[in-house]
């Protein structure tokens, strides 16, 4: 509470002051307990400007600085100085508070009666000008402490220097001995450093926790309790790892890399065997923050060296990084399995994919098969396969994605190596439409095998090599007429890499891999002459004589309206090329998989009046087959924006 004596001397040093001055500096400030306004609030309750009351605030302030004034004024302020303090900081141990640094203290300084926020201004000007003159200044906070200022910076440097040499976690035991202090003092050290330094059990980590912290922690604390100085070797540690936790699995390569990093925690003996380093002080579980949020949920289930994993730091990204980097490589379903078994249902299945595709750690090796990235970077492109692939889905997807004239190495573990290992693997499987499919795409030149052993298959490939995955086009995919915005799309891409397919054009438009949504993208760009027709539509299509004119067009109309639509200049006059060429192309032109009444269907959709984009319009356009006289009533199309 404010000391009477300051409120007193406040009202006799304003009252120097002229009528006007004496009501800015109440209203503003709030004297006398009344609620503080603005500058704009202030005058409109005195008939004044904003800019009026901070001329006149400003002219109070500097009559208040008149020494015969201001020398109460600042006594005053100097006897709420233990007020001030305790109102703005926050209490972290019993040696000290602080206040954190941030880019505006104006809030914290609100709590302050208005006499005392006067005092300040009158005084230093500034808040920030406050603090630098009545605290000790250190890297995360300005503080105070029941120890001088050199020697909370001396200890603060000793700290910092234990936290560069060792990986943390670090145990409390080392900080308190190293440093010389005690549990209260190392608390308020963590406040004041740079990083957001934590207690976790007798451990001190950067918060949040990181995989690997929280597995040297529950690998120390389970040699401690379980093996105390015996040595073990490192597979009975991952053994017994292993069977205590099931939210994790650790593998030889990183609890090897994990123990050879943190000496101040485990003994390397030499001949493969490890211990912990002997504890230095008595175990100090009293350390632990009461703010620690680590659940012991089941706690009476758990052993005593079980340490919980603080599932409000660990994002669903730490968990499925930490499955992956464990089994290297692993299919997509089996990933959101493990995933959903090791949070116990913490997270929605929905919420993984997006998780997945976001962490540059992972790649795909193949279409659903995640891969630690650090292992496949050296990866030969050539004799790289995976038992994982030889499944039905990866080798469907394999045989779809070469059909369409993918190359083979557009994932890494599509190697030539792995084709024969499918090919090895699907002659014995009872598939015969998926094993004849694959001989039907498959290049035993390229195999890693010896000759004889390429011409064995290269006769199989010539006897039995059948393809029969091809899709036929069928309602509703199929009676579209695709957005312009789409063809202009699409098209770039064609420019850009000299040809397309079904694959690359739904990906292109966020559609699912195989579905027949490129179809009519695919016929529109083959009767605008943009594409050149190929055997099949999931076959690839190479660029075709007017894929130049055909952008410049549309880059033009862009340029000068910013969209695209149908029923525009450039769309009417692509409209009259497709019927007019069409028409123009009917008996000499090789149309490869469009259809005689595939041209007509596309002919009838360019037809003005009849632009569709939706099952309902594909509905209309029947109704319009079945009676060729009658006059369309349906809607002009819709305007349709550039992406």
């Amino acid at each position: 509470m404010m000391n009477p004596l300051t409120q007193k001397a406040v009202y006799k040093a304003i009252a120097f002051l002229n009528n006007e001055l004496r009501q800015v500096l109440e209203l503003k400030y709030g004297i006398g307990g009344k609620p503080c306004y603005t500058n704009k609030k202030t005058g409109q309750l005195i008939g004044k400007s904003a800019r009026h009351v901070d001329v006149a605030e400003n002219k109070a302030i500097r009559q208040l600085r008149r020494p015969d004034i201001a020398k109460p004024l600042i006594n005053a302020l100097k006897n709420e100085d233990e007020l001030i303090w305790k109102t703005i900081s926050e209490p972290v141990a019993a040696c000290g508070r602080l206040v954190l640094k941030r880019e505006s203290y104006e809030t914290l300084f609100e709590k302050l009666p208005g006499e005392i926020l006067m005092l300040i201004r009158m005084a230093y000007q500034h808040f920030y000008a406050w603090l630098e003159y009545n605290t000790v200044d250190a890297p995360a906070a300005c503080f105070r402490s029941t120890y001088t200022g050199d020697e909370v910076l001396g200890q603060l440097n000793g700290f910092s220097e234990i936290i560069e040499q060792n990986s943390p976690p670090i145990r409390i035991e080392h900080f308190m001995q190293q440093l010389n202090v005690d549990p209260d003092f190392l608390r308020f050290l963590l406040a004041l450093h740079g990083r957001n330094f934590k207690f976790y059990d007798e451990y001190i980590a950067e918060q949040p926790i990181s995989s690997q912290v929280l597995r040297a922690i529950r690998i120390h604390l389970m040699m401690s309790s379980e093996f105390q100085t015996e040595t073990r070797p490192l597979d009975r540690i991952i053994e017994a790892f292993n069977s205590i936790y099931s939210d994790d699995r650790l593998i030889t390569a990183t609890a090897s890399a994990l123990l050879n990093s943190r000496p101040h925690l485990f003994n390397d003996s030499g001949d493969g065997n490890w211990s912990v380093n002997k504890n230095l002080a008595q175990s100090i579980l009293m350390l632990k923050a009461p703010d620690n949020d680590i659940s012991h949920e089941f706690a009476e289930e758990k052993p005593d060296c079980y340490f919980e994993r603080p599932w409000s730091e660990m994002t669903a990204g730490d968990i499925i990084m930490e499955i992956v980097q464990a089994q290297k490589i692993c299919r997509r379903p089996d990933l959101v399995a493990h995933f959903l078994e090791r949070t116990q249902g913490r997270y929605l299945e929905v919420s993984i994919l997006p998780v997945i595709k976001s962490k540059k750690e992972l790649i795909n090796v193949a279409p659903s098969v995640c891969g630690w990235a650090a292992s496949f970077r050296d990866i030969d492109p050539v004799l790289a396969h995976s038992d994982e692939l030889l499944n039905t889905m990866d080798c469907r997807q394999y045989i779809l994605a070469r059909y369409a004239g993918e190359p083979m190495n557009i994932f890494p573990l599509w190697t030539p190596a792995m084709e024969r290992k499918w090919c090895l693997w699907a002659q014995n499987d009872k598939d015969p439409q998926l094993y004849q499919s694959l001989l039907y795409i498959a290049d035993p030149d390229l195999w890693p095998a010896p000759d004889t052993e390429k011409e064995i298959w290269k006769e199989k490939k010539r006897w039995d090599g059948c393809y029969y995955f091809k899709s036929p086009l069928t309602f509703p995919d199929w009676r579209k007429l695709p957005a312009l915005q789409d063809l202009f799309a699409v098209a770039t891409r064609v420019k850009a890499h000299g040809c397309i397919n079904g694959m690359r054009i739904n990906h292109l438009l966020n559609q699912m891999m195989h579905t027949q949504g490129a179809a009519p993208i695919l016929l529109g760009l083959i009767a605008l002459n943009v594409i050149l027709p190929a055997g099949d539509w999931q076959q690839m299509h190479a660029s075709g004589p007017a894929l130049h004119d055909f952008l410049d067009l549309l880059e033009g109309e862009i340029k000068g309206k910013g969209f695209l639509h149908w029923d525009d200049d450039a769309g009417n006059y692509l409209r009259d090329y497709i019927r007019d060429y069409i028409r123009e192309q009917r008996s000499d032109k090789e149309w490869g998989w469009v259809s005689k009444q595939d041209r007509k269907i596309l002919t009838d959709l360019v037809k003005p009046g009849l632009i569709r984009h939706n099952i309902a319009d594909c509905k209309a356009l029947e109704k319009n087959e079945r009676h060729p006289g009658e006059i369309s009533k349906n809607k002009p199309s819709e305007q349709l924006t550039l992406f």
